[in-house]
């Protein structure tokens, strides 16, 4: 009676074996390891279009603040013109400190970026009392692990300064007023310090305007089938 109970038991195909049990835990196990990888993924290219839009943001504010005349003076006044000298901080017009590579400095991230070094590379500036572009180079590294972006990056921006015989910037500009032109047709604007889109209109599929600055100092503006506005700035 037992022995056919027994025998009952192991031939009795309604539950699982040992062996589909094993397999089920195996395919459970693949994709957890695969869940697992694809959120990792997921999350580091999140961590990367982080990034990528927070060294966006921290080039046009350091554009902004350049061209700002008070505010560049503030940080590049006292500054020899020389062969990527250290400025170390950058400041707003009232003095405050905006950007700092010093690494007890608060003030040396954004975001999720660390400021590892900010220096100035002269441009046009000639020797003496002159005038001139710099471009002032930030040197920034993710204070995070992100997909392709191990290693320091270097943000750029450029503005026109003053120099006093021993070639130390004493000012911003051109030393004028500044003017501010505006251009909605035509391709070739002329030579300017900055220029940049201000308005874009009718921007439907296919449709585009570019601006860019030619070698010989000049800016073009390439459009196709939209109203596109370009300001130009001239210290």
């Amino acid at each position: 009676m037992n022995c056919k109970r027994s025998s009952n038991i192991l031939d009795d195909s309604s539950g699982f074996s040992l062996v589909s049990t094993l397999v089920a835990t195996a395919i459970l196990s693949i994709l957890s390891v695969s869940l697992m990888t694809l959120m990792s993924q997921q999350g580091r290219s999140m961590n990367y279009l982080e990034d990528r839009m927070s060294r966006i943001s921290f080039t046009k504010n350091l554009s902004m603040y350049l061209l700002e005349k008070a505010a560049c003076e503030q940080s590049l006044n006292g500054v020899e013109v020389g062969a990527d000298p250290s400025v170390v901080e950058i400041k707003k017009a009232d003095g405050t400190v905006l950007y700092s590579s010093s690494p007890t400095s608060s003030k040396n991230k954004y975001d999720h970026l660390e400021i590892k070094k900010i220096t100035m590379k002269n441009m046009t500036v000639g020797t003496g009392p002159s005038s001139g572009m710099v471009e002032v180079n930030v040197v920034v590294k993710s204070k995070r692990s992100t997909l392709g972006l191990s290693g320091e990056l270097t943000l750029q921006a450029t503005t026109r300064v003053l120099t006093d015989g021993s070639s130390n910037i004493i000012g911003c500009g051109s030393g004028g007023t500044g003017t501010v032109t505006q251009y909605n047709n035509g391709s070739n604007l002329g030579a300017h310090d900055f220029c940049s889109m201000s308005h874009v209109g009718n921007a439907e599929d296919s449709h585009f305007c570019r601006i860019t600055k030619l070698s010989d100092g000049t800016w073009k503006r390439i459009s196709h089938g939209t109203g596109c506005w370009i300001s130009c700035i001239d210290f």
